[in-house]
């Protein structure tokens, strides 16, 4: 009987001993353990940018300005953790309780938004037409000049998309801005963002303009949400954004990419020549679907330059920018043009 009673309190200690190995052995998930506090996810914590492409309610209207009337200051933005900013002039004529036109103005390759606004004189033409303008500053790329993301490899990598869509969800904000007369334009590297704004936010900005642009072929395409009025000036002796494209740099001709926007725009006529100046010749696609409205200026032996005010530190050879003033052009072609009420 004794050693009955002893090979049971032998086996009962062998599977305990093996119990407390199998526990000990276990895989972590399958082990009991004290349940932790549940706590917000990283994601819960952080909101998810997002762009706003379509019209949005001006609520600035009443609100006394940052900066007084017929004057330029520089702002900055906080945008996807980045510090960003921008110059903006109000019109000596700007009055808080009637919505003002608001023009977007992008530099080029490795300049900024101070020079910008003086090269284009587009502050000066404000005070005279009684629109916003306003100058944002790109970043610094990959090279260490400043820029746009168009998709070229010594592009800045923030999102400048994002930049746009909450600069102007503060200007309008802030300021009596008018949601239906909101336009972007910009030169050479600018001019392609410019051109990257139509295919994105043709919900939300009326009408767009390029000056030499760089037009580099868009992930996903190009697919506006309406058909776009848009202008591009060129030269035909740029050196640096050349007229009949790059293969080299992977863009078209420009009048390879003006044929893009017709058809975008279902323009059935045209080009037809509207203008003839000097060296200047104006174009136009006619009879297009809805909004859209393709035009286009070739300056003769033009320069990388904007017409009426030269944009390069290299003296260009003479050519026939004298005969096209910009940013005049410019905001003519924008003052007929509207977003269409929704």
């Amino acid at each position: 009987m004794g050693g009955l009673i002893r090979r049971l309190v032998a086996m009962l200690t062998l599977l305990a001993t093996g119990l407390v190995l199998l526990v000990g052995c276990a895989p972590a998930a399958l082990q009991l353990a004290p349940r932790p506090k549940a706590t917000p996810s990283r994601a819960s914590l952080v909101a998810t940018p997002s762009l706003v492409t379509t019209m949005v309610q001006t609520r600035g209207c009443g609100k006394l300005p940052s900066i007084p009337a017929g004057t330029s200051a520089s702002q900055t933005l906080e945008v996807g953790g980045h510090r960003r900013q921008y110059r903006l002039h109000l019109p000596v004529t700007y009055d808080p309780w009637r919505p003002s036109a608001l023009v977007l103005a992008f530099h080029g390759h490795g300049s900024s938004a101070a020079l910008f606004e003086q090269l284009t004189r587009f502050s000066a033409l404000a005070d005279s037409k009684g629109f916003i303008a306003v100058f944002p500053q790109g970043a610094v790329g990959p090279d260490g000049r400043t820029g746009w993301n168009t998709s070229r490899a010594k592009d800045p990598t923030l999102n400048d998309l994002l930049f746009v869509s909450d600069l102007l969800s503060r200007l309008q904000s802030q300021l009596c801005v008018d949601p239906a007369r909101v336009y972007a334009a910009g030169f050479s590297n600018g001019g392609g963002f410019t051109a990257v704004l139509a295919c994105r936010f043709a919900g939300r900005i009326a009408a767009f303009a390029s000056v030499s642009g760089e037009y580099y072929p868009q992930p996903g395409g190009c697919d506006p949400a309406r058909p776009v009025p848009i202008l591009e000036i060129h030269g035909t002796a740029d050196p640096i954004v050349p007229y009949l494209g790059s293969l080299r740099l992977r863009y078209p001709s420009v009048s390879a990419w003006l044929s893009g926007w017709a058809l975008r725009d279902g323009c059935r006529g045209g080009p037809s020549t509207f203008y003839q100046q000097g060296g200047v010749t104006g174009q136009a696609w006619t009879r297009c679907r809805g909004t859209g409205a393709v035009a286009h200026y070739t300056i003769l032996s033009g320069w990388h330059v904007w017409p009426g005010s030269s944009s390069s530190t290299r003296r260009p050879p003479p050519s026939s920018d004298a005969h096209l003033a910009a940013t005049h052009v410019i905001w003519t072609f924008f003052s007929h043009q509207a977003l269409p009420s929704s």
